[in-house]
């Protein structure tokens, strides 16, 4: 079937048909379909073969713009090989480099990896006996068709996940406001962003974590990475959330919420 580089503006342009359904096909994320009722539905579905070798399946992501663009195809993560990954052994300058190509600004970003990032990278390569999958990706998809994990499949995890909570005890409340308004990969970022900043974090280094390009002329002439401010904001992160998940006092969960 045909594909396009679907962008927002296309989206909300497709006009619903007459009769059918009209189907646009992602050029960037091979499966994915964005698709329009004559009633004005949107929603996203994927297709993929099955490892098992059986006939083509389609599945359902969700519907926009609840699931917006951004979140069908939520970042660079599903696609980290391990060409890209640099000092692994050293954990204090291992790194993930992401090349030009994969990143929106079409610029390369470093991302410093702290223990804990490190250490789920290297278990996901000892799940496969020390080495990336096929194609060299560190994240296999399980499908037969496809070498890398699906950009969408870290909103279908997070989904089932939440649909997995049980709203009871301490935690109803804050289960029921999950289930009731779910919140995506992409707002994993804006938790980040806001969790760096309530720790202290200076905006400059908080907008190199996240890749984010100044829109003026400094921009042109200030090349520096940055690496040693993102690397000590990550660790600073990095003590948050495993304070969090060992319950420690003082420390509350940052609530995921949509813009």
């Amino acid at each position: 079937m045909p594909t396009e580089l679907l962008t927002d503006a296309r989206l909300r342009a497709a006009a619903p048909p007459p009769a059918g359904i009209l189907e646009l096909w992602d050029t960037k994320t091979s499966g994915l379909c964005f698709r329009v009722m004559p009633s004005g539905v949107r929603s996203w579905s994927f297709r993929y073969i099955p490892a098992t070798g059986a006939k083509l399946r389609r599945a359902t992501l969700g519907r926009y713009p609840q699931i917006g663009l951004a979140d069908a195809r939520p970042g660079e993560v599903a696609g980290m090989a391990r060409d890209e990954l640099v000092r692994l052994g050293d954990a204090r300058e291992a790194a993930w480099e992401i090349p030009p190509e994969r990143m929106k600004a079409r610029r390369p970003h470093v991302v410093p990896l702290p223990p804990f990032a490190r250490g789920l990278v290297e278990a996901a390569m000892a799940s496969r006996n020390g080495t990336a999958g096929e194609g060299g990706f560190i994240f296999a998809s399980r499908f037969a068709d496809r070498q890398r994990l699906a950009r969408h499949s870290l909103s279908q995890a997070l989904r089932r996940v939440i649909d997995g909570l049980e709203a009871v005890g301490e935690d109803a409340e804050a289960v029921a406001r999950l289930k009731a308004d779910p919140p995506t990969p992409h707002d994993l970022r804006r938790t980040l962003a806001s969790g760096l900043s309530r720790l202290g974090i200076p905006r400059e280094d908080r907008q190199a974590v996240l890749a984010h390009v100044h829109d003026d002329v400094h921009a042109v002439y200030d090349r520096y990475e940055r690496t040693r401010e993102k690397r000590i904001a990550l660790e600073a992160w990095e003590r948050h959330v495993s304070a969090v998940l060992a319950n420690a006092p003082g420390y509350n969960v940052l609530q995921l919420r949509r813009r």
